[in-house]
């Protein structure tokens, strides 16, 4: 549904219904994050559905990876952001996330 032009309400709506039934399904969690990221959401409320995902599947690639995305959104989360992306890279090495990775950390310095 996230696909769908105009639909991230219904998405939104949906999910939220899905949480109701299964506050533990970390997939609609780390799908709640992403609709309400695109819709322009808040960060906080973007940043505790991915963090909601996470404990309940810590190896949830995408919601690590979203996550830093979000947090290099809000000063001075970057090495948060970073953290998230270690994660995700522990989990699934990508070398292109890597180099990412290492550009954030030369950039810090």
């Amino acid at each position: 549904m996230l696909q769908l032009p105009g639909r991230l309400p219904d998405a939104i709506v949906q999910y939220r219904a899905a949480l109701r039934i299964d506050p533990d399904y970390a997939q609609a969690h780390a799908n709640l994050g992403l609709a309400l990221a695109e819709s322009g959401g808040r960060l906080q409320e973007v940043i505790a559905e991915y963090q909601a995902a996470l404990r309940i599947d810590p190896d949830l690639v995408e919601a690590h990876y979203n996550l830093g995305n979000v947090l290099l959104q809000v000063p001075g989360r970057l090495p948060d952001a970073i953290a998230q992306y270690e994660a995700a890279l522990r989990i699934r090495p990508d070398p292109r996330l890597r180099e990412a990775v290492n550009r954030l950390r030369a950039g810090r310095k």
